[in-house]
């Protein structure tokens, strides 16, 4: 008589597969599935499917190391054993690798050797200056190979240089939890490889007729983070009809002012970002 279980990890669980020449119907199948630890305190039963497979979904369990399989066929109406098996669910050995990348200013952090049973990784970065009152949570993106690359830019830490802190969470569909993976060496930024540009400033919807036109300032990769932006506007040489544009209303990185001839005595005007 054949019957073997076989078992494999893969991104849901742990998949199960029975081989009878026994069993007629697998849909009377059961598989039994706890792990080592704490005895059979996550003991859970799966149902096979038709054709004799089940997942034994991470989530239901709670611990990592060995697990137990036991098959079971209900075909007479009791429990009778058909097989068992093991495998075995490591706990993260993660691996890191970070190199400055081609993009100005960013960094590329690259994590290897993620388990499938980890659903998602980020990735706490702060710079050194100051302690941590720049931390910044990246998601790293999962790839086609399984690997995971998180990309960090020093214009969200307000361009510090000198070293960068990195460690390595992970959300572990076991138990639910947030893992600390790893603390890596963390990275190093030298003056000379910090970039910062000014920001983007365009001038639209000018309406000669009305004597107005919008100021729109725009953050880029490499400029610093835009809080407010004070506007003057003159057309008198002696700037003696001067007037100033203040805004504070910044939405994703853009704030826009409307520069308007009655502030300035109706005369034509220049005008001049600050």
């Amino acid at each position: 008589n054949i019957n073997n279980v076989t078992s494999q990890l893969t991104k849901e669980g742990i998949g199960i597969a029975l081989n009878s020449n026994v069993v007629k119907d697998y849909t009377k199948v059961k598989f039994a599935v706890w792990s080592d630890v704490n005895g059979q305190d996550d003991i859970v039963w799966y149902d096979a499917n038709t054709n004799g497979t089940a997942i034994a979904r991470y989530e239901k369990h709670s611990g990592y190391g060995v697990y137990n399989i036991h098959a079971y066929s209900f075909e007479s109406g009791k429990a009778v054993g058909l097989s068992a098996a093991t495998v075995t669910i490591a706990r993260p050995d993660i691996k890191t690798t970070i190199s400055k990348s081609v993009k100005e200013n960013n960094y590329e952090i690259i994590v290897e050797n993620v388990p499938l049973y980890i659903s998602s990784v980020t990735l706490p970065v702060w710079s050194d200056i100051n302690g941590q009152d720049d931390i910044k949570w990246t998601t790293a993106t999962e790839q086609s190979d399984g690997t995971y690359i998180g990309l960090v830019s020093v214009k969200n830490h307000n361009f510090d240089t000198g070293h960068y802190s990195v460690h390595i969470y992970g959300k572990s569909k076991i138990g639910n939890q947030l893992l600390g993976l790893g603390v890596t060496e963390g990275f190093t930024v030298e003056r000379e490889e910090v970039v910062v540009t000014a920001p983007e400033i365009i001038v639209t919807n000018y309406n000669k007729d009305k004597g107005i036109l919008t100021v729109t300032v725009s953050e880029t990769e490499t400029s610093r983070s835009i809080k407010a932006i004070q506007v003057a506007a003159w057309s008198e040489e002696s700037q003696t009809n001067i007037y100033w544009y203040i805004s504070s209303d910044v939405k994703n990185g853009q704030v826009s002012v409307t520069i308007n001839e009655k502030n300035h005595h109706d005369r034509p005007f220049s005008w001049a970002p600050v």
